[in-house]
């Protein structure tokens, strides 16, 4: 029997955009799929277009329930999957036409538990026509060692959410969303996974593609995210060379984000932090502090006055 893939699509008030991502899903050359579209309560008219979609494609499922957040609305879909891999998909989104395929290929040539692709981020004028000189096509790279992929797993966030297909029994290993985490809640899960240290392969193609728009979020749930979600990698068993990676990168993004003038006690509080912390340790942290730091503010005061 044909392995079945189960795509996985939460949504909030995201009419606009969620018609098409289904559209272009009904085209891929790997045709054993089904999609769990989770509305996150939306007060527009996703339901109406979803519903369309459900009535002439069985594969499609609609399950709604009262606004609790992404994190939530995806767990509920991973309760309700039948399939043996997944694939997350937000609801402005698009995979390639080929993207399943080459990827089940992949996983099911190598015996791999996870496929990651390359990346195309895109933004659509008024016409919903693409704007090429704001196409980003990003290469994604995962180190084969360890040790080097878990600093990279602990720096930043390797990939978006959309980019991976892999194995069920991974989540099962790791849990699911954490609800209480806003943001950064897909990086952690990714964090979460790499720490098993699972069969991981790339694809050579650019098979992901992911809308920027102006839908942002604020900088200061951000930033509470960013904290939230390091002092969770924290509480793993890391070596000291890992840990000591997780708090350098946190200090140092705090310190650089926190740019706001409501959030000037933040700035405040992680330079002190990050000094502390990194100039006991090598000179050649306190270098990355003084330049990457001290000097990026400096150079942006001077540029306003």
């Amino acid at each position: 029997m044909k392995t079945v893939i189960s795509i996985i699509m939460p949504t909030y008030n995201y009419g606009i955009f969620i018609g098409e991502s289904l559209r272009k899903l009904q085209k891929q050359t790997y045709q054993n799929w089904e999609c769990v579209i989770v509305d996150d309560g939306s007060m527009d008219n996703t339901k109406e277009i979803v519903a369309n979609f459900v009535i002439e494609d069985k594969r499609f499922i609609y399950i709604y329930q009262e606004n609790q957040g992404v994190s939530a609305a995806r767990n509920l879909g991973l309760k309700e999957i039948r399939g043996d891999y997944v694939q997350f998909l937000d609801a402005d989104d698009y995979l390639a036409d080929d993207k399943l395929e080459k990827n089940i290929r992949l996983i099911k040539e190598e015996k791999l538990d996870l496929v990651y692709n390359d990346e195309c981020w895109f933004t659509l004028d008024k016409n919903r026509q693409i704007i090429p000189q704001k196409t980003l096509f990003k290469k994604v790279n995962i180190q084969e060692d360890y040790t080097e992929r878990m600093i990279q797993f602990i720096s930043s966030n390797p990939f978006a959410i959309n980019n991976p297909l892999f194995s069920k029994v991974l989540l099962e290993k790791v849990g699911v969303f954490q609800t209480d985490i806003h943001l950064g809640e897909d990086w952690l899960l990714w964090f979460q996974i790499a720490y098993t240290n699972p069969r991981i392969g790339k694809s050579k193609d650019v098979l992901v593609y992911i809308q920027l728009h102006n839908i942002n979020k604020k900088q200061r749930k951000y930033l509470q995210s960013q904290i939230r979600v390091r002092n969770m990698m924290a509480t793993y068993r890391l070596s000291e060379d890992l840990q000591y990676v997780n708090q350098k990168r946190k200090y140092w993004y705090l310190t650089n984000h926190s740019n706001k003038k409501y959030l000037i006690h933040l700035t405040l509080f992680y330079t002190i932090k990050y000094f502390l912390f990194a100039f006991p340790r090598t000179w050649s942290d306190f270098k990355i502090f003084m330049g990457d730091i001290l000097f990026f503010k400096i150079r942006k005061l001077i540029k306003k006055s």
